[in-house]
Order: C-alpha cells, then sequence, then structure tokens
C-alpha cells in the first residue's frame, strides 16, 4: 500500500484508525496515572511525618526527573520500539508507586526523581506515535483528539482515587493506583502491530 492510498483512506487506514484508538486508551491510562500521583503523593508524604517544605522539595525532585525522562525517553524513541519504552517507564512507575508507601523518608528523594522520570517519560513515546499512525493532512486534528483524551484522564481519575482513598485508605489508593498502571502494560501490546502496519504502509 503506498502512502498516497494511506493518506486518501486505503487500506491501512483502519489499521491507523484502530492503533490511534488503542494509543488513546493507553494515553488516557498514562495520564490518569500522572495526574493522580501528583495529587496523592503529597498526602503519602504527609502520612510520613513530612512538613510542606519537605513535601515541596521532593515534588521538585519529581518535576525534575519527569523533565529528565521526557528527555531520554524522546531520545531512546529513535532506537527502541514504542511498545518497549511504555513497558520500561509504566513498570517502573507501578513498582516505584507501590514502593513509595514503605520507603523511609530519606530514601525518598532518589524515588521521586526516577519515578519522575516514569511518570513523565512515557508521553514522549506516545506522542510521537500519533505522527506514526496519522497521516500528514489529518495529524492536527487527531492530535487535538489524543490531547483531550489525556486531559479527560488527568482531571477525571484523581477524583476516583480521592473517593477510593476516603472509603478504602490512602494506602488502598496507591496499590489501586498502582494496579491499574500495570494495567498499561498488557493494553500497550495491541498497539505493535498497529505501529507495523503504519510502517509498512509509510
Amino acid at each position: 500500500v503506498s502512502k498516497q492510498q494511506a493518506d486518501d483512506g486505503g487500506s491501512g487506514d483502519g489499521g491507523r484508525m484502530g492503533g490511534f484508538v488503542m494509543l488513546s486508551v493507553v494515553g488516557f491510562l498514562d495520564s490518569a496515572t500522572r495526574g493522580a500521583s501528583l495529587v496523592i503523593l503529597p498526602f503519602v508524604m504527609d502520612a510520613k511525618g513530612m512538613g510542606p517544605g519537605q513535601i515541596s522539595l521532593m515534588l521538585i525532585l519529581l518535576f525534575a526527573g519527569g523533565a529528565v525522562g521526557k528527555y531520554v525517553v524522546g531520545w531512546l524513541g529513535e532506537r527502541f520500539p514504542t511498545v518497549s519504552l511504555i513497558w520500561g517507564t509504566k513498570g517502573l512507575t507501578a513498582v516505584l508507586l507501590t514502593l513509595s508507601l514503605a520507603t523511609p523518608t530519606l530514601a525518598l528523594a532518589p524515588l521521586m526523581v526516577v519515578l519522575g522520570i516514569g511518570l513523565n517519560g512515557t508521553s514522549s513515546a506516545l506522542y510521537a506515535s500519533v505522527a506514526n499512525l496519522i497521516p500528514q493532512r489529518r495529524r492536527a486534528r487527531f492530535y487535538g483528539l489524543f490531547y483531550t483524551t489525556n486531559e479527560v484522564g488527568t482531571v477525571l481519575v484523581p477524583l476516583i482515587y480521592g473517593v477510593v482513598a476516603d472509603m478504602f485508605g490512602l494506602n488502598a489508593a496507591v496499590i489501586v493506583m498502582g494496579l491499574a498502571t500495570m494495567l498499561i502494560l498488557p493494553v500497550s501490546l495491541g498497539l505493535r502491530s498497529h505501529l507495523s502496519l503504519a510502517a509498512r504502509v509509510a
């Protein structure tokens, strides 16, 4: 299938759209984890007896790790498959979120840096994949759709985790968050065939 055929809605178009839908699901779950972590983690730190200054410092380290993660995963995206990067970053995120409950205060600083890499790094691989799946003349609209689904996850899901924390406790909310993050891994496997198809018709 030629690139022109794909751009005009040829036989590769259905695979591209299916891939975009699956990518949006992964993006929703990724944004949900990122947004919920920023809401829930300060309460985890407060439960450890940390003061406002210490919590602010931990969040700065988390954001710094996130900035590093954006760059590093973007660089790795030129060398490794998207799904491998999703598994690496989100698997790391799920483990570290759960470990944050038992991590002593002094060890929380390096954990926040590495967690930030996992939390924020995935999005670099996901955003790049939109361009791989969608023809150039249609990308503006589909990037808008992708960002919108991501923002829904960022806004809506932290409210759900807040309800879980109120009903079952903070630890339960963090554990559920870790399990939900792990859900990204099997879901992302479905992207492989769509990305391979998009590469063949490009």
